[in-house]
């Protein structure tokens, strides 16, 4: 058993498209957070050199920037959206070119991976709790990420 935690710069964000064509919006939203993991997991020797690993656990994020990218459309003209993100969780929050988004995010992660000598490659997969728009409780936007890392493992313990 093992105990992983640390404090990562982590991407997130996803692609919406509402309505259609002539009445409607297809934007790309790219958050990002600073975010602290803390998983447990299990270790499996599989030869003298691989090591099998998988465990999960829960993250806490706290949104540092963000941007909105796209198109609306309606009354037969394309606008595009270039907003700033603005974290708040004040559901009555509007200022022109920002799109509100929830300051933090909790959630839970799943990993798999393998250590080689000393080396650890691991896939992740996070999902968040809750809606991170404030304003619409009616949508279920919620964080999603799947990862893939590349570890560098030392050692504390003193050479005997």
């Amino acid at each position: 058993m093992f105990l992983q935690t640390g404090l990562l710069f982590s991407g997130k964000g996803g692609y919406l498209t509402t309505g259609n064509f002539l009445f409607g919006s297809a934007t790309t939203t790219r958050l990002w957070y600073i975010q602290l993991p803390a998983n447990i997991g299990a270790k499996i020797k599989l030869d003298k050199k691989i090591t099998a690993i998988a465990g999960g656990g829960l993250y806490a994020s706290a949104g540092i920037s963000g941007t909105e990218k796209g198109v609306l459309y309606g009354d037969l003209t394309n606008n595009q959206v270039n907003n700033k993100v603005y974290f708040t969780n004040n559901k009555s929050y509007y200022k022109a070119n920002t799109t509100a988004i929830r300051p933090f995010d909790f959630g839970y992660n799943v990993l798999a991976g393998i250590e080689l000598k000393k080396f650890q490659f691991t896939f992740n997969y996070s999902h968040g709790f809750s809606n991170i728009y404030p304003a619409d409780d009616n949508w279920d936007f919620k964080n999603q990420v799947f990862n893939f890392s590349v570890a560098y493992l030392f050692s504390l313990k003193p050479k005997k």
